[in-house]
């Protein structure tokens, strides 16, 4: 290889201006070349990184919108687990013309405050006993009532 330091510059040898213009416009046009191909090269490799984040980025909103989707679903089939499930409809089974009786609201109440109860309570006689104590009849029904400027009962 040759030692760089005894090279002459390309202008020094030229003899006419023309050769001169030429060879200037020529190394012009060879730099010129060089930093637009490394302009290109760096917008092809800024694009390919731009591109490589974008899928990135969306790879993330995906996963994002899949994490949310499993939480709404999973919300969703809680809260249908809560609902009550209505029996379906018998439209064959008669319905009973009689009433059946059930214990008094003072036996229950006891009960759901884990008092003590007598178990007559619960029975079909004391069931039978809170159904006539507990219809009213107009009988025993108190009104109020104004009658020519006086309240009466």
């Amino acid at each position: 290889m040759a030692d760089p330091s005894n090279k002459d510059a390309p202008l020094a040898n030229a003899d006419k201006e023309e050769h001169i213009l030429d060879n200037l416009v020529q190394m012009w046009t060879a730099e010129h070349n060089q930093q637009v191909e490394l302009w290109n090269q760096r917008q092809r490799v800024k694009a390919l990184l731009t591109e490589e984040a974008e899928g990135v980025r969306l790879a993330q909103e995906r996963e994002a919108q899949r994490l949310i989707d499993n939480e709404a679903e999973r919300e969703r089939v809680d809260l249908e687990k809560k609902k009550l499930n209505i029996n379906d409809f018998n439209d064959k089974v008669e319905v009973r013309n009689i009433i059946i009786p059930h214990p008094s609201q003072y036996a229950l109440l006891k009960l759901k405050n884990f008092k003590f109860v007598e178990l007559w309570y619960f029975s079909p006689e004391g069931c039978r006993e809170t159904a006539k104590s507990s219809s009213s009849t107009m009988e025993d029904t108190f009104g109020i009532s104004k009658v020519d400027d006086i309240i009466t009962m």
